[in-house]
């Protein structure tokens, strides 16, 4: 049976259901497939990414060990190198580390990032282009999204064959939401992890 590994990346603050649902549906697509998925990987960007609400990597990464899945290994490569990584260069490196050296790296994301790399919001065709050539993607679906229209634009075109479509419910619940819903005192449970809604409440997080 082909080896697979299935990577997550993000900035995961916090870490929210939404990005579980996205790294299990690619998994379950992966072992559908007929792939054994020997691990998964959940990669969270670098302190320098510029993103509002984004936590120190101290927190983002003791969230991330809390509410990961048993099958799951918290990657903290990016994190640790002086300057953010592109998406390719952290699926590389992960890549080469893993055995056999022919594994199937499967990149799993939502539909709206699909969106972001078609219309090259915070990616270039070059960037894109170095993920496929080392990825395939493991887009989960979502019913306001057209993905076979966006699969058909110039960035996708002549790699359709490195996108797989995964037909799953994604929840709408997202990182801004959680962090809002805690800055104005709503709760949180059952948008995360308990021990991940534990730790936000015990650190004092999103409060400000």
């Amino acid at each position: 049976m082909p080896e697979a590994v299935v990577i997550l990346c993000g900035s995961f603050s916090p870490l929210t259901h939404l990005h579980l649902h996205v790294l299990s549906s690619a998994r379950i697509e992966a072992l559908r497939r007929g792939y054994h998925v020997g691990s998964a990987r959940l990669s969270p960007v670098h302190d320098a990414y510029a993103k509002p609400g984004l936590l120190s990597s101290h927190h983002r990464l003791a969230m991330l060990r809390l509410g990961a899945p048993e099958w799951a290994q918290v990657d903290d490569w990016e994190i640790q190198q002086a300057l953010p990584s592109r998406s390719h260069q952290v699926v590389e490196r992960i890549k080469s580390e893993v055995h056999p050296k022919n594994i199937l790296v499967v990149f799993a994301c939502g539909a709206d990032l699909l969106l972001s790399m078609a219309r090259c919001i915070g990616w270039t065709k070059e960037s894109v282009g170095g993920l496929l050539d080392v990825a395939v993607l493991a887009v989960v679906s979502r019913p306001q999204v057209e993905l076979e229209e966006i699969l058909s634009s110039e960035v996708f075109r002549c790699r359709r064959d490195r996108v797989w479509v995964v037909d799953a419910d994604e929840s709408t619940v997202s990182s801004t939401l959680l962090r809002e819903r805690v800055r104005v005192g709503e709760s949180i449970q059952g948008l995360t992890p308990d021990a991940v809604v534990d730790y936000i409440h015990r650190e004092r997080l999103f409060l400000d």
